[in-house]
């Protein structure tokens, strides 16, 4: 196995923590998705909802 030079391994480390932040962003989105199930739309998304002003 030949060893791994500087520039290879801030590559790979680059590649891990992208795949880490889309992991943590699929892990939110997953959250998100499961609260609205859970409370019903009728109650995340009352009338009006859309407008603060």
């Amino acid at each position: 196995m030949k060893p791994r030079t500087e520039v290879e391994r801030r590559e790979q480390e680059g590649r891990e923590r992208v795949r880490q932040i889309r992991g943590l962003v699929w892990l939110a989105v997953a959250a998100v998705v499961f609260a609205v199930a859970r409370a019903g739309g009728h109650r995340v998304f009352t009338p009006g909802w859309w407008r603060f002003w």
